[in-house]
């Protein structure tokens, strides 16, 4: 389709120069023809503006795809589905500091109130687990808190979280996560010693505390597994598990590491997505990721009901 593409544009071009451009350029007629263009462009700047509002011509997308795996895409559906279903964090502190979306909050408790038993604190990946795991686990209030960053206590933007968390009696247990592989390169000092540092911290306020791997990352966007093209066909959800794990090895073995110096648990997630020869972001039918590393609303789901089933102690917050 590429090689295609670039042929087509190559003989389009060539027309267009011979056609079009050199009769307006050289050609009679010149205040007509500006009128014309000036029509032209504004007809072309009226029909963008169109499509823009509805959001694409949304009658195509049956002419060209359609849907192979059901679920939400990008990040609007998943933000939405918080908002209905859950309540903005407390306290509003944490709100104001918290990262937007557009103007949406992104720092969300199950149940109302200030009492909460179980903090989840990370990046967006600490977002992408809130949904599955404050379904699964209805008895308890469940908060998270984000940042852009890894959630260190060396790290300015998480000082206010670390020391709400800590000195919040309430909360019991914290799960710490991020898109570990993504951020290890923005870590100035040495990860080993400041995650023992923070779970340290954690550990000596009362806390019990987890950390979790990552999911895979995909080097291919979720649309592509959710649409099938009905020209080509083409439809992938499913990559080879090496090129995952090649990543999962520049930092688990850190996690490994901080596990042996302190009193933390891991909680694997990446094992759930992948078999021994591939790892997938689609399960029966339903894709399970809103792009190349972020868990939909179907794959928070999944992984929350997975990492009860196999972590029941998640439950026990006394």
């Amino acid at each position: 389709m590429r090689i295609a593409a670039v042929g087509i544009s190559i003989v389009l071009a060539w027309l267009t120069y011979e056609l079009i451009e050199k009769p307006l350029r050289f050609g009679k007629h010149s205040k007509g023809k500006t009128i014309i263009l000036i029509a032209l462009m504004t007809g072309v700047g009226c029909l963008g503006y169109d499509c823009v509002k509805s959001d694409g011509f949304l009658s195509r997308a049956g002419l060209l795809f359609k849907v192979k795996n059901e679920g939400d895409i990008g990040h609007e559906t998943f933000l939405k589905y918080q908002h209905q279903y859950f309540y903005p964090c407390t306290p509003a502190e944490m709100q104001k500091q918290s990262p937007v979306w557009g103007d949406q909050v992104r720092c969300f408790q199950s149940k109302r109130g200030e009492l909460k038993d179980i903090a989840i604190i990370g990046d967006s990946h600490a977002e992408h687990l809130f949904i599955g795991l404050a379904e699964q686990l209805a008895s308890v209030n469940i908060v998270y808190y984000l940042q852009n960053s890894l959630p260190l206590v060396g790290n300015k933007e998480f000082e206010k979280i670390f020391k709400y968390v800590a000195k919040d009696k309430n909360i019991r247990t914290v799960i710490l996560t991020a898109f570990w592989n993504g951020r290890i390169g923005s870590v100035s000092g040495n990860l080993e010693k400041e995650l023992i540092e923070t779970v340290n911290e954690l550990t000596a306020a009362g806390k019990k505390v987890y950390l979790t791997d990552d999911v895979p990352n995909f080097s291919f966007p979720s649309k592509q597994c959710k649409y099938e093209s009905n020209w080509f066909h083409t439809n992938k959800c499913v990559e080879d598990k090496e090129v995952f794990f090649q990543q999962y090895r520049q930092y688990f073995p850190i996690l490994e590491l901080v596990k042996e110096k302190t009193n933390v648990q891991i909680l694997k997630t990446a094992g759930y997505f992948c078999n021994e020869k591939s790892c997938s972001m689609e399960r029966n039918g339903r894709v399970l990721y809103r792009n190349a590393d972020h868990l939909s609303i179907n794959g928070s789901k999944f992984l929350g009901k997975m990492l009860v089933e196999n972590n029941p102690e998640l439950a026990d917050v006394k």
